[in-house]
């Protein structure tokens, strides 16, 4: 199993819609470059939920146009509120939300992608899978990805002052069982501890110019590699 996972793509800020076709281009480009059976964006694919549907949906098809199945984590930038850009999105192939479409998807013969989508604005805990991570669906444990949106506490903020990040803690990814845990909400990429599961944020593409390719196996440690996007002249 092959997973290209990457975050915060942010389409809709403040930048003309050329680039951000050019972006998913070379998003779906570099999954499809490199072979892999998955592209998954751990939340904030859209800066907002104001965003033009026809504008989101020419972005879509883009998306999965070379044909690599897109699993999209819904973050706190556009959660999947009653009036969310997900909830008007054409129909297309390959195309899953989580959350919208169910909890878990089936990657290949054996892979479980889960994830908590955020609905709304307020913070929660976004490694409190529930019974998305209990159910016969979710998989082995070993073979199960997660995908989550929110701030690593790096410094014991958990007790502090609320920082607006939706906190994940080292005791949250003690408790989550997987193969790999795809983070997103930070702009950098790096590997968030080298015990308990594989996690990494993969970084916006726009700052850090690559995507994380996962390599996974059953019953082996994931190989995780930073890749550049196919077009790195976008990064900012």
């Amino acid at each position: 199993m092959r997973l290209v996972h990457t975050s915060d793509v942010h389409l809709f800020a403040a930048r003309a819609f050329e680039d951000d076709i050019t972006m998913v281009r070379s998003l779906a480009a570099t999954a499809h470059v490199l072979g892999a059976d998955l592209l998954a964006i751990a939340g904030d694919l859209f800066d907002h939920n104001r965003v033009p549907r026809a504008g989101a949906n020419k972005l879509m098809a883009e998306l999965v146009e070379p044909g690599v199945p897109v699993v999209i984590l819904p973050g706190n930038h556009d959660p999947l509120t009653s009036g969310s850009i997900y909830r008007h999105l054409d129909e297309l192939p390959n195309l899953f939300v989580l959350g919208l479409h169910g909890t878990s998807l089936a990657a290949g013969d054996r892979w479980v992608v889960t994830g908590r989508a955020h609905l709304d604005y307020g913070s929660f805990p976004p490694l409190d899978l529930g019974d998305a991570a209990d159910s016969d669906a979710a998989g082995a444990a070993d073979e199960r990805i997660v995908l989550a949106h929110g701030h690593f506490d790096l410094r014991g903020e958990a007790g502090a002052v609320h920082r607006p990040g939706w906190l994940i803690t080292p005791e949250d990814l003690d408790r989550t069982a997987a193969g790999y845990v795809g983070l997103g909400h930070w702009d950098r990429a790096f590997e968030v501890r080298s015990s308990g599961p594989p996690t990494y944020y993969s970084g916006s593409p726009w700052h850090a110019g690559t995507v994380n390719v996962v390599d996974l196996e059953p019953r082996q440690a994931a190989r995780v590699e930073r890749v550049a996007l196919h077009g790195g002249s976008l990064v900012r």
